[in-house]
């Protein structure tokens, strides 16, 4: 009889813990569909305030480089002189000066010519004198 009492007494002990255990699982289920919508709901919101501050962002660079546009184009204009012409000046001395450097190599190629033509003419009467 102490037997039957105690199996009915595990039997009841043994109910109460699975439905205690039924009870852990489905708060558990509940708590991860709570947590995930959560989750989401502030992944959301932080990827909403991300393009909001993005499109600030990109907004505050446009202006600036439109700034920055206008102001060189207004230093451009104030100018008196036009940006032009220093570009040609430029060319202008890069081409004397390239004409000038070619003209040196012209004169020093005709000296060595003129030297090689001279030491020409010394070893062919020195080859004469001894033939002689």
């Amino acid at each position: 009889m102490l037997q039957n009492k105690l199996d009915e007494d595990r039997k009841e002990i043994e109910q109460r813990m699975k439905g205690n255990v039924e009870a852990f699982t489905q708060e558990e289920g509940e708590m991860k569909k709570a947590f995930t919508e959560a989750n989401e709901s502030n992944l959301w919101a932080l990827q909403q305030r991300h393009w909001l501050e993005s499109g600030n962002m990109q907004k505050a660079n446009h202006e600036e480089q439109q700034k920055f546009i206008a102001n060189i184009q207004s230093e451009l204009e104030s100018r008196k002189t036009p940006r032009t012409k220093p570009t040609e000046d430029k060319t202008s001395e890069e081409d004397a000066e390239a004409i000038k450097r070619e003209q040196e190599e012209q004169e020093r190629l005709q000296r060595e010519q003129q030297e090689l033509q001279e030491q020409l003419e010394r070893q062919l009467e020195e080859q004469q004198e001894a033939e002689k």
